[in-house]
């Protein structure tokens, strides 16, 4: 996976997540205010044409000579409709579009040439206008008449049909402030938005985590791939040339401690440096072999505090020439770990061996091994004083063959956590160039 991966999917998913929730939420907003809206003019247009007196009615809008005569008795039925909850305006249209009656008496005797809610109610269709339902600033001719009130009103066009519903005779529009229906669809509106968002948000959490996750997942695969593929390289090699290698340093080293018993002086002291030298390149040699073809250790049941202090004891000499001193607190009541002890003593001598490598001039070194407070495990801590590791090559601590030190093979500590992992173990390093360095080990118990 690309290191830009991450950042390329988090901004995809962000806009992705942002545009499906903010579609989602417009599209249930508007949803929402329509239902409500055109169910509260269903309403209306029920009440309204549930109490019209249609021989009235009809008389009215089809006989116009004798309207004047007609207006007294269908007037009780207009204040009616006038006097409704909410209502502030009122228009009745006849089938000319004439204004026949109106609470603003300048409106009476207008024609609406052009009014598309007008001609869907003469279609026999109950029309509905609000600006719940369209936000822009729409003009008619009728509203310059309802300058004393706010655009938050709703326009309703109710149909008067004939007796046999053969035609429409007539069309009443009511203007009404519903507050309670505006708050209520504005609130639902609201939650709408807000469930939107808190989904959208959790949405991009988890895609962002799941990103984060296979990142994550795909670079460790990545990496233990790699890692196989230098192991299986190595181990040929290895192989390959541990037996040719082993077989001339044992000659030089029978030589070298031959001629160390009959040398004197300065001679001695060469041939044990020479016997020295050859040991370190067996011990590199075994190491190759040893991470190239991990043998899977036998797990049983190990005392910590004697493998410390016998893996302490085998390096005092050499602690004591580089005038290293070690502090040690070993709880006594430690259980017994999970472990092959030849495995954890090899990890304990390569920390030490670190350890000592790190504070050529001196130094102390620090041991304390004690149970986690889960009471689940045991914790071992190596603290040095030496020079500590730079913050670029602790993040490459654990790479094999990538070593801090001007002579080694680097698979010491990358040795250490592959054992570790197949004991249920992990280790943990902290370091600061100059400030010594932390080593934590964590220890599975029965």
């Amino acid at each position: 996976m690309k290191v830009g991966f991450t950042a390329h999917f988090v901004m995809l998913a962000f806009a992705s997540v942002f545009v499906v929730s903010s579609g989602s939420a417009i599209f249930l907003s508007r949803l929402m205010a329509h239902r409500t809206i055109h169910h509260d003019a269903q309403e209306v247009t029920q009440f309204v044409q549930g109490f019209a007196p249609e021989p009235v009615l009809l008389d009215y809008f089809t006989q116009p000579r004798n309207r004047a005569a007609h207006a007294a008795a269908i007037a009780p039925f207009l204040d009616r409709i006038a006097a409704m909850p909410g209502v502030i305006h009122v228009n009745v249209y006849d089938a000319f579009r004439t204004v026949l009656w109106s609470t603003k008496p300048e409106m009476i005797g207008k024609v609406l040439p052009i009014n598309e809610e007008l001609d869907e109610a003469f279609e026999g269709e109950v029309a509905v206008e609000s600006s719940l339902l369209d936000a822009s600033n729409y003009l008619k001719p009728e509203h310059l008449y309802l300058q004393e009130h706010d655009k938050n009103f709703v326009e309703t066009y109710v149909p008067i049909w004939r007796s046999d519903r053969s035609q429409v005779i007539g069309v009443i529009e009511l203007y009404r402030e519903p507050h309670a229906l505006f708050a209520m669809t504005r609130a639902l509106i609201r939650g709408v938005w807000a469930s939107a968002l808190v989904g959208g948000m959790f949405l991009f959490v988890a895609l962002y985590w799941l990103a984060r996750r296979a990142d994550a997942v795909i670079r460790a695969q990545q990496q233990q791939l790699i890692e196989t593929e230098t192991l299986v390289a190595v181990g040929e090699m290895a192989s390959a040339v541990a037996h040719s290698i082993r077989n001339p340093l044992a000659s030089i080293r029978s030589s070298a401690e031959l001629t160390q018993e009959i040398a004197n002086g300065e001679a001695r002291t060469v041939t044990a440096e020479i016997i020295h030298q050859v040991d370190r390149i067996a011990a590199w040699i075994t190491q190759l072999l040893v991470y190239s073809q991990p043998a899977t250790p036998k797990i049983t049941r190990v005392n910590v505090v004697r493998t410390i202090d016998r893996a302490v004891a085998d390096f005092k000499p050499e602690l004591d020439k580089h005038g290293i001193v070690v502090r040690t607190r070993l709880d006594s009541d430690l259980p017994l770990a999970n472990g092959d002890e030849g495995v954890l003593g090899q990890v304990f001598n390569t920390l030490i061996s670190n350890a000592i490598d790190a504070m050529p001039t001196g130094g102390s070194l620090d041991i304390v091994a004690q149970r986690e407070p889960q009471q689940t495990r045991v914790q071992v801590t190596l603290t040095d004083t030496g020079q500590g590791i730079a913050p670029e090559q602790l993040e490459r601590l654990f790479v094999p063959f990538n070593t801090t030190k001007k002579s080694g093979l680097g698979v010491g500590l990358p040795l250490v956590r592959r054992v570790l992992a197949r004991l249920g173990g992990t280790i943990d390093v902290d370091s600061a160039r100059g400030a010594g360095t932390t080593v934590r080990l964590s220890l599975s118990v029965g």
